[in-house]
């Protein structure tokens, strides 16, 4: 029984490091997406800035 229960601890060790770098892609996809939100609506407002108050 006791090789058992360390071949058991194994793969939960490498399941957690997986975790860990998905929930690090995912942190720096969330990161992009927001910056890529941030500035398109800045874009956005400045464009419409120019057009409404430019002539």
């Amino acid at each position: 029984m006791i090789p058992t229960a360390e071949a058991f601890g194994v793969p939960l060790g490498l399941m957690a490091e997986n975790q860990i770098e998905k929930v690090t892609s995912m942190k720096q996809s969330n990161q992009l997406t927001e910056q890529a939100c941030i500035a398109y609506h800045l874009f956005a407002s400045f464009v419409w800035l120019t057009v409404s108050f430019g002539d």
